[in-house]
């Protein structure tokens, strides 16, 4: 659940950018801030319904060799659950991936048609080297979560845990989705100027402005303190 939420924070995030790249809404401000507390209840409530179907399927497994030993585990052997599990999983991955090459190609499009035809296979070139960090996110979607998708819902939805090796490969891949989420700065606020103008005016940016000559002042204290007591 937390990672398709992951997946969709990341695509509000891209038409949100869209948004503020045609129609100039505020990033910052009451009705940014009214925007995502909507944003924030709606999201995590939708991606709860697309998984409440876990809630029945859920069972306790005897652990093999450990007697006594029980685990919490989807049953896989109710093909009318694996199927509603596979097509919502396939669901929250192409839509979000939809969603961001749809406001790629929005923004080309856009670009083109702000100049005349003529033009328009020219400015379109010249927005994909400027616009280019749009396609990062849902390529890094792909590339992190095709593989877990492919191996946990299409080839092997139950692994024996005598088969370690495949244990090894799902946890590894399972890993690998978490990778998008955890470069949501970097490959949304970090290249973008009129982000990075935002958060430099933020409440929180000014406190680790504050506290960093404080601690530089720390140190210096710290190295004469130290260089007295060794003279």
């Amino acid at each position: 659940m937390l990672i398709h939420l992951g997946l969709w924070l990341s695509a509000a995030i891209t038409v949100e950018r869209l948004l503020f790249d045609i129609s100039y809404i505020e990033v910052i401000g009451k009705q940014a801030h009214k925007r995502t507390v909507i944003a924030m209840i709606l999201m995590p409530v939708i991606v709860f319904i697309t998984h409440i179907h876990e809630i029945f399927g859920r069972q306790a497994v005897p652990v093999l060799g450990q007697p006594g030993s029980f685990v919490c585990t989807f049953d896989y052997d109710k093909n009318w659950l694996n199927a509603i599990d596979d097509w919502l999983s396939t669901l929250h991955l192409a839509l979000t991936c939809f969603i961001h090459f749809a406001c790629f190609i929005t923004t080309l499009w856009r670009l083109g048609h702000m100049h005349d035809s003529a033009s328009y296979c020219k400015l379109s070139l010249t927005g994909l080297e400027n616009k280019g960090l749009y396609l990062i996110p849902p390529v890094l979607i792909i590339v992190c979560c095709l593989p877990h998708f492919i191996f946990a819902h299409l080839m092997y939805h139950c692994i024996e845990l005598s088969h370690l090796d495949f244990l090894h490969l799902h946890i590894i891949l399972n890993l690998f989705i978490f990778i998008p989420q955890t470069l949501t700065f970097f490959i949304y606020i970090l290249p973008s100027t009129d982000y990075m103008d935002f958060v430099r005016k933020t409440t929180g940016r000014r406190l680790i402005m504050c506290q960093s000559p404080i601690k530089q002042e720390s140190k210096k204290q710290g190295r004469k303190y130290i260089e007295l007591n060794y003279r």
